[in-house]
């Protein structure tokens, strides 16, 4: 600000003031004066504020000396006005909401609806090397918007009996007892996997795999399938091989039953040859032991014992995992070296039959596996389950291999389905009938399974008969198929019942017209009519209904 310059002036003649006794007081009258302005005493000069808020004070006091004063001007406080945010009426949110909405996220601000997509990670695009040899698999998050690839933990067991651990570690284990194949190291989910090994060979003392148990929260489930006649118990009570409740589901292509505990998104197969075990790395990762060894990309700790270290040998490992204290620690290798033998028949591993699978499955544990069953036993017919199991892991991967009727195999491995069901190499890993139903919308590939089918333009009656239908129906409070009047399609992903037709025994015709009832893992679709009621549990793959 520039300099200001006041004047003061004195003016006269000065008054005359008489006192009682004679004297003469002289008062003198000053001013200040600015920009040729006068200003008595005690008077303002001026007020004013520049727009940076400044304000500039000037003052004449009572001797005419102008103060000045320049400083920041008082703040104004304004008392706000008490407003109440709009909720979003027209979708029926309230102020402040947040809710998602297929892969979005939406807000309510003071009425209006603010839209953003759901984040995922970046670090996921990664994809990883697995240990094992496989492929890693696309996994689906924050609601199926978002995906990362993992390393699955599959273990298995085939023949008499070889293993291939979580990471891809082989080895052969002859044990003839009940053996943990998995458990968790810190209990998070309350599962564990076990086997029962029989000697199919006593004089050469191999083993088998008989039954597997799963034990999840409060149930004990058993898998036999060593058999022609599948087996399924829950709790010791026998269940159809294709069962389901709120935790778990089985199902059944008829040379294999699967179980599948959605929770945690585990599967375990048993056949006729041996064992699989699926489980997520999300779920898993560090976190298991057993036989099956720690699931965590890393083969070098597979071995793993119970005392928490890593025993140099699987197979001193695996006896090691004994159920019970009674278990006799079998020999780790058969008594007498393994024969000199070419093991032919073993090559169809090896050839082109399977070719579109070896870059995607690892066949070296299966070929050797392969070879050491045959030449032990001096049958050719012995390489079956070895060529089974691998091929069974081609059809999870997409590949469909028709192995059975290979002119290399001689008809060795043949297989034989009941005369109303047709074998086929690469069915659907469910068993396609009118109410239990697949759903695969959030895998990439189709997953092949061999066995024992309904001819095709056909379709189990229900999940509890073997009986074949020509026509995708609906089943009566009766368990006799109805006709399905809403939504065409084919069974296995696309037929689901909307509504059915019922004729009760008094002739009168019905419309059951489902309600759903949604609750943790399942949905129960409850159809009414005015004879009786019967519902349809609905899972995230699957339907099977029971009556009331």
């Amino acid at each position: 600000m520039p300099s200001t310059k006041f004047t003061v002036y004195t003016e006269s003649p000065p008054k005359r003031t008489h006192a009682a006794s004679p004297q003469i007081v002289i008062t003198t009258i000053c001013h200040c004066t600015f920009a040729n302005q006068t200003f008595p005493p005690e008077s303002i000069i001026y007020n004013k504020t520049d727009k940076a808020g400044w304000c500039y004070f000037a003052y004449c006091n009572s001797n005419c000396v102008s103060e000045i004063t320049q400083k920041p001007c008082p703040q104004t406080t304004t008392v706000p006005i008490s407003t109440v945010p709009n909720d979003c009426t027209d979708v029926n949110r309230k102020n402040g909401e947040t809710w998602n909405e297929g892969c979005t996220t939406k807000n309510c601000i003071n009425g209006n609806v603010t839209t953003s997509p759901v984040q995922c990670d970046p670090a996921d695009s990664v994809i990883p090397t697995c240990v094992n040899g496989l492929k890693p698999e696309k996994v689906y998050y924050n609601n199926g918007c978002c995906t990362k690839y993992e390393c699955l933990c599959r273990c298995s067991g085939w023949g008499d009996p070889h293993y291939n651990t979580f990471d891809g570690k082989y080895y052969v284990f002859q044990g003839n007892c009940d053996y943990v194949l998995v458990r968790e190291i810190i209990p998070r989910y309350n599962i564990s996997v076990h086997v029962k090994n029989y000697y199919c060979d006593v004089t050469n003392n191999f083993a088998c795999p008989e039954y597997v148990t799963v034990k999840y929260k409060s149930y004990e489930i058993k898998l036999a399938s060593n058999s022609k006649e599948i087996q399924v118990y829950v709790n010791d009570a026998v269940k159809v091989p294709t069962f389901l409740n709120e935790d778990f589901s089985i199902t059944t292509s008829g040379m294999a039953v699967i179980l599948n505990i959605n929770e945690i998104k585990a599967e375990i197969l048993v056949s006729h040859q041996g064992f699989e075990i699926n489980l997520p790395f999300t779920y898993f990762h560090g976190n298991t032991e057993g036989q099956c060894g720690v699931c965590d990309n890393d083969a070098t700790n597979d071995c793993r014992r119970p005392d928490g270290t890593t025993d140099q040998s699987c197979e001193q490992m695996a006896a090691l995992w004994a159920d019970s204290p009674e278990c006799e620690t079998p020999p780790t290798h058969p008594s007498e070296p393994l024969p000199t033998c070419t093991a032919q028949i073993c090559e169809v591993i090896k050839s082109d039959l399977f070719k579109s699978c070896h870059d995607i499955v690892p066949y070296q544990s299966y070929y050797e596996a392969c070879k050491y069953d045959v030449c032990y036993k001096k049958n050719d017919s012995m390489a079956c389950a070895s060529v089974e199991a691998y091929a069974q892991l081609c059809g999870q991967q997409s590949i469909c291999v028709d192995w059975r009727d290979s002119a290399d195999l001689n008809g060795l491995c043949a297989y034989k389905c009941a005369d109303h069901k047709v074998f086929k190499a690469c069915g659907p890993k469910c068993k396609c009938n009118t109410i239990f139903v697949e759903d695969q919308s959030q895998t990439d590939h189709q997953t092949f399974m061999e066995g024992c089918y309904c001819p095709d333009n056909t379709y189990l009656v229900s999940s509890t008969t073997d009986q074949c239908t020509p026509t995708c129906d609906c089943i009566g409070p009766d368990g006799l198929p109805r006709q399905r009047v809403e939504q065409e399609g084919e069974c296995c992903g696309t037929c689901k019942q909307i509504s059915c037709i019922y004729t009760a025994p008094d002739n009168t015709t019905h419309t059951l017209q489902v309600y759903i009832k949604t609750f943790t893992n399942f949905s129960m679709s409850i159809y009414f009519t005015s004879q009786r009621t019967f519902s349809v549990l609905q899972s995230s793959n699957s339907m099977f209904p029971f009556f009331f």
